[in-house]
């Protein structure tokens, strides 16, 4: 969900965060949606997870998927463990933003 909600949720904080990564939120988008919490043990991965958002393997009609080797280089300059877990919850998290890519 935290993924979701970094490329098409709502927060106030968000809008600013979007502005970092260069997103613009469509004020639509802001309009009505609940805030997502994160679970402090979720952190960990989430800050990962938005230090690999230019890793995105990109074909003609947008955003197909991540490129893991960049991915784990980038984990092991951070030093995190590229273990199975760390991989399973970036390839959730990448799905959940590819659902969300794909529904608009």
């Amino acid at each position: 969900m935290a993924a979701r909600t970094m490329v098409g949720g709502k927060q106030p904080a968000q809008q600013d965060d979007a502005a970092v990564l260069g997103v613009v939120l469509p004020a639509d988008w802001l309009a009505g949606k609940e805030e997502t919490e994160l679970w402090p043990e979720l952190i960990p991965v989430v800050q990962f997870f938005s230090s690999c958002v230019t890793q995105w393997r990109v074909g003609a009609g947008g955003a197909v998927g991540l490129d893991y080797l960049a991915i784990k280089m980038i984990a092991d300059t951070q030093g995190l463990a590229w273990n199975h877990q760390l991989l399973s919850d970036i390839q959730q998290m990448e799905h959940e933003v590819l659902t969300a890519l794909t529904s608009r």
